[in-house]
């Protein structure tokens, strides 16, 4: 068995964020890589992730990290407006990087570290890890072997409260679409990645992207901000195999947030559902075929750790294989490209082709 990759995660704080709920657990509890460094803005909650989950080093700069000679592997788990500088600096030190989605805060940023890791002939993943869950894989199966018939449509709903007319202090820089974390790239992009795991791609689509709340009062001061990310998002568009889609993913609602796709085929259904959201719970598999009660087909659960779990399993076998594995950077040039196409398509109030 082939040593273990060594791996330094930038963001990790112990307490809080997205590293703390996945991606540390993650590490921990895999025998693909191991943690050989953490980095953190404070040399004290960097001491203390490494004490928790096993770190040899600690550093509050993250490009100590990155020049750590024990580190082979970097994940960049912090702001997306950050994630451009950091992933180059891991690539132009030549270490493979594991980075959060979205990968830069515009496709631009995505195809020059794509192109950059290509050069270097550097192993990437992207944190688009819900293709990874059992049940996405085995929604995937069920219609390859023809449970549901020739599929004709596809119908996603996804809601969350992200946008609305309030916000609180430490989220108000979401507000701005130009840091690339909102609706559209966070929610709708896994949403969307999640929903092309099962179906396929999409070839052409419609779209609305819109603002209801173009100002939000920070809750913490009173002050009012104005608001460019979108909180609705509605598309219509064909997959490659001719099946009609359509998505409404919806911020700024409370009320049963999560995510919701149906495929519906010539002899069935199949309802795929995550409440209150993919990164926050199991995904359940139900199948209801003509005359029949619905089945829940969704074997034994997952979770987001156990799917990321997987990505990094990815990156060690593409660095050990030195062959891609899994959702790299070409994929997450797709997925921009994507959002590109929904973006382009609700300017111009045109139907638009997506780029493969």
């Amino acid at each position: 068995m082939s040593a273990p990759l060594r791996l330094g995660i930038i963001g990790a704080n112990p307490h809080r964020g997205w590293a703390s709920r996945a991606h540390l657990p993650a590490v921990a509890a895999s025998d693909d890589v191991e943690l050989a460094a953490v980095a953190t803005t404070r040399i004290d909650s960097a001491a203390e992730a490494a004490e928790q989950f096993g770190a040899r080093n600690a550093y509050a700069d993250p490009l100590e990290l990155i020049a750590d000679p024990q580190v082979e592997a970097v994940t960049v788990a912090v702001k997306v407006p950050e994630h451009f500088a950091l992933v180059r600096a891991a690539l132009e030190a030549g270490k493979h990087v594991y980075s959060e989605w979205p990968l830069g805060v515009n496709t631009d940023e995505a195809v020059a570290l794509r192109d950059l890791a290509a050069q270097r002939r550097l192993h990437t993943v992207v944190g688009l890890q819900n293709a990874r869950s059992t049940q996405i894989q085995r929604a995937r199966e069920l219609l390859a072997e023809g449970r549901i018939g020739r599929v004709l449509s596809a119908t996603l709903r996804s809601a969350s409260g992200m946008g609305g007319p309030t916000v609180a202090a430490a989220q108000a820089w979401l507000a701005d679409a130009v840091n690339g974390t909102n609706l559209l790239t966070v929610t709708a992009g896994h949403a969307l990645d999640t929903l092309a795991a099962v179906i396929g791609e999409f070839e052409s689509l419609s779209a609305t992207v819109a603002t209801q709340f173009p100002e939000a009062v920070v809750a913490d001061t009173g002050k009012t901000i104005p608001v460019t990310s979108p909180d609705q998002i509605a598309i219509a568009g064909l997959a490659g195999d001719g099946a009609v889609v359509t998505a409404h993913v919806q911020g700024a609602s409370a009320a049963r947030p999560g995510l919701v796709i149906e495929v519906r085929g010539t002899d069935g259904l199949l309802e795929i559902t995550a409440a209150p959201s993919l990164a926050a719970a199991a995904i359940a598999l139900r199948i209801v075929t003509d005359g029949d009660d619905a089945e829940d087909v969704s074997g034994r659960p997952d979770d987001s750790v156990a799917r990321v779990g997987r990505v990094y399993a990815d990156l060690a076998a593409a660095v050990r294989t030195d062959s891609p594995q899994g959702s790299n950077f070409d994929h997450a040039v797709r997925r921009h490209r994507l959002l590109d196409a929904i973006e382009q398509s609700s300017a111009e109030r045109r139907r638009v082709e997506v780029p493969a």
